[in-house]
């Protein structure tokens, strides 16, 4: 009777733990089960479960928050097909300007060839006590070229001799000369200059020289700018001397032309090392000086930094440069120039409201 009693305690504790692994192993499957649903729900069911939010965002996880659903497409146009301008290094090239294309005909400028060149004593300037001479001309270095000339102060002011103007045969040259003369000086001296004209258009030896000095008394700061004073050189002739028929530009392209205003691109040059140059024929034939600037420039239809600013004084012309240096170029992954497109505004000097601007064309240098 006693060892009945013993084993109901045994016999009730083993029923309770078994009943206790029963019931542990039951709930560890039922959690395998849910976690099993969850993770085929994600890969392979659009449904979202109902007591965990998804684990990899999709475009399916909640409604009202799909792209498609709530936001607008957003397309980004392709340039080479939606814009004007277009741009390739090896393929072909537009222009976004509306307007002919156009080359710089065949041509040919004169090369060097040593011509001598003689100035005989000649007086280009005698005021108020100040006398300028001209006695000769020689070659400098390259393309320098030197005037041989004598002054005599006789102002009672010592004077700054500037120059104002330079003209070779009509055009323009730049130049920059300041000299200082005691008062009572009676001196010789050499006036510096260059003459690019010859590489741009053959032109290297002149006819006729034109100079216009500011005259500047220092003692008293009055000072005055003589007109132009023409120098004659051995090779002036008036009987075939012309300005105006000298050389034939009529192989250029003709930028504006209104009987008085003349700018025609006559020829575009690679330089030896790498840079460009497009190079402009300028004729002002009104009687203030003009502004010719860059309105808009496009190289092989890309915007780009160059540049042209030039001032033409009354009845006088100029040639001018637009350079296309090769680290620019680089720097706008342009490899090779194939066009220029341009417009060119044309104004009074200083005047910066008024301007008139040339109609737009591309030249093709290819």
């Amino acid at each position: 009777m006693k060892r009945r009693i013993w084993n109901i305690p045994v016999i009730a504790m083993m029923l309770v733990f078994a009943v206790f692994m029963t019931s542990c192993s039951t709930e560890e499957t039922t959690k395998k089960k849910k976690k099993t649903k969850k993770t085929t729900t994600e890969i392979t069911s659009t449904e979202v479960p109902d007591t965990e939010p998804s684990e990899v965002p999709t475009s399916t996880d909640e409604p009202g928050t799909s792209l498609t659903e709530t936001e607008p497409s957003v397309s980004i146009p392709d340039k080479t097909e939606s814009s004007e301008v277009t741009f390739s290094k090896d393929g072909e090239v537009t222009s976004s300007m509306e307007g002919p294309i156009v080359q710089i005909g065949p041509h040919e400028f004169a090369p060097y060839e040593y011509v001598k060149v003689d100035i005989e004593d000649q007086e280009i300037l005698n005021k108020d006590g100040l006398s300028i001479h001209v006695n000769g001309y020689k070659l400098g270095i390259g393309t320098t070229r030197d005037l041989l000339m004598h002054i005599e102060n006789q102002t009672g002011h010592p004077v700054k001799l500037s120059s104002q103007l330079l003209r070779i045969n009509g055009f323009e040259e730049a130049d920059l000369f300041i000299k200082y003369f005691d008062d009572q000086a009676s001196e010789d001296f050499e006036y510096e200059f260059y003459i690019s004209l010859g590489d741009e258009i053959g032109l290297w030896d002149p006819e006729k020289i034109e100079l216009s000095f500011s005259v500047e008394y220092t003692d008293t700061q009055e000072q005055y700018v003589t007109e132009l004073l023409p120098i004659l050189t051995s090779l002036y002739d008036e009987n075939t001397y012309n300005e105006s028929a000298d050389i034939d530009f009529s192989h250029g392209v003709p930028l504006y032309d209104d009987g008085k205003i003349r700018v025609i691109a006559i020829d575009y040059k690679i330089e030896d090392y790498g840079d460009a140059k497009l190079i402009f024929y300028i004729e002002n034939n009104t009687d203030v000086a003009m502004m010719f600037q860059k309105e808009e420039l496009l190289v092989n239809g890309v915007d780009a930094p160059f540049f042209i600013f030039r001032t033409v004084q009354a009845h006088s012309k100029s040639i001018e440069t637009m350079y296309f240096y090769e680290s620019t170029l680089k720097e706008n992954n342009i490899d090779r120039i194939r066009n220029i497109s341009l417009i060119l505004k044309i104004s009074e000097d200083g005047n910066y409201t008024d301007k008139t601007l040339t109609d737009p064309l591309t030249i093709s240098v290819e």
